[in-house]
């Protein structure tokens, strides 16, 4: 199985992901892991003809992604565009963590067949996205640990699914930016997440295949005594 991710695109596109999942072959999911829409006003939200209708999931779709994990930003125009995008039913929405009105507005996971076997894809959001929400969204959302939403949904999939795959709009934790506070970035829990899904369990297997994390756009890092530089 190839796993193909995309992650805090921001309304924008990834040109070169068709012939990644064309050379991949049919044993392949394409999955996104969130701050799919907004966050950037040159390219936050960018919608065809059609009222509310979203281009970049249309997108998506037509690359043939399996699911999208929500990331803060992807709530940035309030709760009733969130719903119509969902709505909009182009790739299944997954956070396993959100609540909306003290209900989930998605699912925390979706199943997906491939020729490779039966594909579980799982995710969530850091918490710390309702410290960037305005008052009015932070008041109508709830944000429950990731780390416990990911494992309670991986270890379900685990049973029935040949690979599990879990997205986590999160990273690693981040050195300090600033020399005076040397306190590391803490909302990112990507080192203690990524342990315990690759955790071994009951008939040797981990909870997750494959992780995948985002929100920090750090493209690329090295890993220093449990923190990312």
């Amino acid at each position: 199985l190839t796993v193909l991710a995309t992650s805090d695109l921001h309304g924008a596109r990834v040109p070169e992901l068709p012939a990644l999942r064309d050379a991949a072959g049919e044993a392949c999911v394409v999955v996104d892991n969130g701050d799919t829409l907004g966050g950037l006003s040159a390219l936050a939200f960018a919608t065809a003809s059609a009222p509310r209708r979203c281009d970049t999931l249309a997108w998506l779709q037509s690359v043939g992604a399996a699911a999208w994990n929500l990331g803060n930003h992807d709530l940035d125009d309030g709760v009733a565009a969130l719903r119509e995008r969902v709505a909009q039913g182009a790739v299944p929405a997954l956070c396993g963590n959100l609540t909306v009105d003290g209900a989930p507005p998605v699912s925390g996971h979706v199943v997906c067949e491939t020729p490779a076997g039966r594909v579980g894809i799982a995710g969530a959001l850091t918490p710390m996205a309702r410290q960037m929400w305005a008052p009015g969204l932070k008041a109508r959302t709830g944000l429950g640990d990731p780390q416990v939403a990911l494992e309670a949904d991986c270890r379900r999939l685990r049973e029935s699914c040949d690979f599990v795959v879990a997205l986590a709009h999160f990273g690693l934790p981040l050195p300090p930016v600033d020399p005076r506070h040397p306190e590391p970035v803490v909302e990112n829990p990507g080192d203690v997440v990524l342990a315990r899904l690759s955790a071994r369990e009951t008939g040797g297997r981990p909870l997750a295949d494959c992780v995948v994390m985002g929100h920090t756009h750090v493209v690329r890092c090295d890993v220093v005594d449990r923190t990312a530089w």
